[in-house]
């Protein structure tokens, strides 16, 4: 590797580990009634420019710019052409073009991770550490029931007294959910949920070394053994580090009370499980126990210290959780009604909120109460008609299709970790928007597409 590619490669993990930090410019909006609602508006973050200088830099890097897996990189661009097809029709032009923004993200992602310079070992430990301090940070938050405002970090303030603030009550109490420095707690959970199997990628790929190891050094030489010792103690250290990481994302993620990143993350785990059952790897699996035990200690001591909480976030009878789930299902009679209005052109990239307040109701209380449908799938459909959906859809599953076969044909603790993120991913996608609609939620997915498809790539 030239050291032009090391910057390049640095540069990039620094994007994998900033890239939960919303510091941004609000440049336009559309506006609901007078209102600026967070899905009709354009905002240009500081990461974006990160990315950016990336791209260009690599462009006069030497070598042939490579597109990765053709079919990938074929199914990539039939989506594109669904998107900027439904700017056509959009409802709301100027919508579809400030969501043109996430385009050209995912678009500058996904060719960047796919250059023979970017190391998805290297990139993966820098997602891990950006983790590992939204863990802390989120911690932190719930320790303290605040979170500041710091515009230049991209900061908002959450009060669990203030109306509007995602809160878990329970006891009397308002318990404020942790944000990290994310715009929702959904998104924390799923951000936690990703850097979880990354940390059990790495935890198998330690486990593996030292396995090997033992059949190195043996006392039969003297120095060789002292060497192996040395090395072994080396090991110790960073498995115990990678295990304490685990905790405290355990931790953070049960504290954001995140449910669907509990479900996506528990459906990715037994997957994992299922995987090494099939493959008939034992140490896999007494692995996979130990890194069960290690999470289901916090939650033990989570829920012993905070059992009301989580007794209410996984029931629907008191009034928030019951209201969250009257408001999903309204969200789901409004893409019902968007997607009979227009089945296959739909209504436009970026605009089914503001199809909603244009063409079925314009008198809702809040602007708060026009969202996008909480289903990455069925939102597609709305927004790009359900051929674009469609596309969409398959993509997804032509990723997951060569993440699988590639585990199933040589096992690596890095595949492992690789399936179990977009298992988890496409998981949470049944019950959330975010990975379609928000800037931290649409770079989280591409982020995991992408390495996924430099994992399967057929230069490997």
């Amino acid at each position: 590797m030239t050291k032009p590619e090391k910057w390049l490669n640095w540069a990039l993990a620094a994007y994998a580990f900033l890239l939960p930090w919303q510091t941004r410019l609000l440049v336009d909006f559309s506006s609901l009634g007078g209102k600026i609602s967070e899905y009709a508006s354009f905002s240009i973050y500081a990461t974006d420019f990160l990315l950016l200088g990336i791209f260009l830099a690599s462009l006069l890097a030497p070598g042939v710019y490579t597109v990765g897996n053709k079919k990938l990189g074929f199914g990539m661009l039939a989506f594109y052409i669904v998107v900027l097809g439904s700017m056509l029709s959009a409802n709301r032009v100027e919508v579809s073009i400030f969501s043109l923004r996430n385009l050209l993200l995912i678009g500058m992602l996904y060719l960047l991770i796919q250059q023979k310079w970017a190391r998805r070992e290297f990139l993966l430990a820098g997602f891990l550490a950006g983790g590992a301090g939204q863990a802390l940070f989120a911690i932190a938050q719930f320790i303290f029931q605040t979170s500041p405002a710091m515009s230049w970090l991209g900061l908002a303030s959450h009060d669990p007294a203030q109306a509007g603030t995602s809160v878990v009550e329970a006891g009397g109490m308002r318990w404020l959910r942790a944000y990290g420095s994310l715009p929702h707690p959904n998104i924390l959970g799923g951000y936690l949920a990703v850097s979880l199997f990354i940390a059990f990628g790495f935890y198998l790929k330690l486990y593996e070394k030292v396995r090997a190891g033992f059949g190195v050094w043996t006392r039969e030489n003297l120095k060789r053994h002292i060497e192996g010792r040395q090395w072994y103690f080396k090991m110790s250290w960073q498995i115990a580090i990678l295990v304490l990481t685990s905790m405290l994302l355990s931790l953070g993620l049960f504290l954001s009370f995140s449910r669907s990143a509990w479900l996506g993350f528990s459906i990715a785990w037994l997957a994992i499980m299922a995987v090494l059952i099939f493959k008939r790897i034992p140490w896999g699996w007494a692995l996979w126990l130990k890194w069960s035990g290690f999470i289901l200690a916090v939650l033990v001591l989570v829920f012993a210290v905070l059992p009301q909480t989580f007794l209410t976030r996984s029931s629907t009878q008191s009034r928030l959780e019951n209201q969250s789930v009257t408001t999903r299902q309204g969200l789901y009679q409004d893409a019902w009604a968007l997607l009979k209005q227009a089945p296959f052109r739909g209504v436009g990239y970026g605009n089914m909120v503001a199809a909603v307040y244009d063409q079925l109701d314009s008198n809702r209380e809040t602007v708060h109460d026009y969202q996008p449908v909480h289903n990455i799938y069925i939102l597609s459909a709305v927004e790009l008609g359900i051929i674009g959906g469609l596309v969409f859809v398959i993509f997804l599953i032509l990723v997951l299709q060569k993440a699988f076969q590639n585990l199933l044909k040589v096992f690596t603790p890095e595949k492992t970790a690789l399936f179990g993120m977009l298992v988890c991913l496409l998981a949470i996608g049944f019950f959330d928007h975010y990975f379609w609609t928000l800037s931290a939620g649409v770079s989280l997915l591409w982020f995991c597409i992408a390495i996924i498809s430099n994992d399967v790539s057929e230069r490997q």
